[in-house]
């Protein structure tokens, strides 16, 4: 037997999801037969996963069926990417907690993404300051004169 077996008695089963539901047909000589097929996968949350396979009659008894494959067959996984919320990917970005982005949840995702958190945006302003202020130092600014002659607005 497997070694990465996990003992369904000594987890705590949160999550229990159907992944696919098949239609199945089978051409017999009186006609066609019906079922279905069931792929149900169920987990704690902490990287035990179980899968099974349900092939019954009616759709409901698949669905069981499934399920006590997959808590029979429960295994240790590693969990590779967790999805965050939205409110600690703002904070990763710098962004305040009372900053509002709107939207479901796939556009408040691109909001963030395509936003400049605010303190890179300083920091960027900063530097940018700093490189045009030595530019200013070390070169003349050359600047246009026009032909018209707009009054001097610094005396009034």
């Amino acid at each position: 037997m497997n070694n990465n077996i996990v003992s369904p008695t000594d987890l705590q089963l949160n999550d229990e999801t159907v992944v696919q539901i098949k239609r199945v047909s089978k051409a017999t000589t009186g006609g066609r037969r019906m079922r279905f097929n069931c792929i149900v996968v169920v987990g704690d949350g902490n990287g035990h996963v179980g899968v099974g396979l349900g092939k019954a009659n009616e759709v409901a008894s698949a669905v069981n069926k499934a399920k006590e494959v997959a808590k029979k067959r429960i295994f240790k996984t590693k969990i590779f990417c967790d999805t965050a919320d939205i409110n600690e990917i703002k904070r990763l970005q710098t962004f305040p907690d009372n900053h509002q982005f709107f939207g479901n949840f796939i556009e408040q995702w691109r909001q963030i993404g395509n936003a400049v958190p605010p303190l890179l945006a300083y920091y960027i302003g900063q530097s940018f300051r700093n490189y045009l202020s030595t530019l200013e130092q070390e070169t003349p600014v050359i600047t246009y004169q026009s032909r018209l002659e707009l009054p001097d607005l610094s005396t009034t």
